[in-house]
């Protein structure tokens, strides 16, 4: 009986970790934070501002810096 509910909870922690990582990955797939970068520029802002603003969006959304 506690191999099953091991188990059953390994399983269910799996499932968690796998549906939060894949919306983090989606996150960074669709690079919105990238295209605030761009517009951030446009506008005539400071690289290095604009730059560290794609940095905490990278980091708020779990994406890696590159």
């Amino acid at each position: 009986m506690k191999r099953a509910t091991l188990r059953t909870a390994l399983v269910s922690a799996a499932l968690v970790l796998l549906a939060a990582s894949s919306s983090a990955n989606a996150v960074c797939r669709r690079n919105t934070c990238y295209q605030q970068l761009n517009q951030c520029r446009a506008t005539g802002t400071p690289y290095i501002i604009c730059y560290g603003a794609y940095e905490d969006c990278l980091i708020r959304n779990g994406c890696q810096i590159p």
